[in-house]
């Protein structure tokens, strides 16, 4: 899975002020692009807040939606504790996250349907488990060890990484070094 930005970094962790392409990831399931805009919901609030709406298309296909969510980075870290709702294809979408002194108590939960997926930190990596606990993926040295991942793993996936939340599954004490 290769993940590459199409903007700068200041346009990256800026907030998005039209429609258009930020991001592109090419993976087992195809090639995706990330495609940022202001949030069309709440009005004047939402643009204050930075918030924006997210889509991620697939040779023109939509293939999941994100309202809600803020600039990569702390804006978007915020709203991920908050919550953020979506959809991804058919299905209703769900972010979640926690940071925590306590190394267990620290996730980031993408619920799609029934289903949750959940990034924990692992040693010194991530790791995508299903609700049984079930290693789907590892993040290693930056790189995903994600061979035998789905189209719902491969999203969460991308936008785990777009929305920069990993901060979430560090040490919180980290930040202020």
């Amino acid at each position: 899975m290769k993940l590459k930005t199409l903007v700068s970094g200041i346009e990256w962790n800026s907030f998005a002020g039209i429609d258009k392409a930020y991001a592109i990831a090419e993976t087992a399931e195809g090639k995706f692009t990330l495609f940022r805009e202001p949030s069309g919901i709440g009005g004047p609030s939402s643009k204050m807040e930075g918030r924006e709406g997210w889509r991620i298309e697939s040779e023109g296909v939509v293939r999941a939606v994100v309202l809600e969510i803020g600039a990569p980075g702390v804006l978007a870290r915020r709203r991920v504790t908050s919550g953020v709702q979506g959809t991804l294809g058919d299905a209703d979408l769900r972010i979640t996250g926690q940071g925590s002194f306590r190394s267990g108590s620290r996730f980031v939960a993408f619920q799609v349907g029934e289903r949750t997926i959940t990034f924990r930190p692992h040693r010194l990596g991530v790791v995508l488990t299903d609700e049984n606990g079930e290693l789907l993926a590892e993040r290693r040295a930056g790189q995903w060890d994600a061979a035998s991942v789905g189209l719902v793993e491969t999203i969460a996936i991308c936008l785990f990484e777009w929305a920069g939340v990993d901060s979430l599954l560090r040490f919180p004490m980290l930040a202020l070094l």
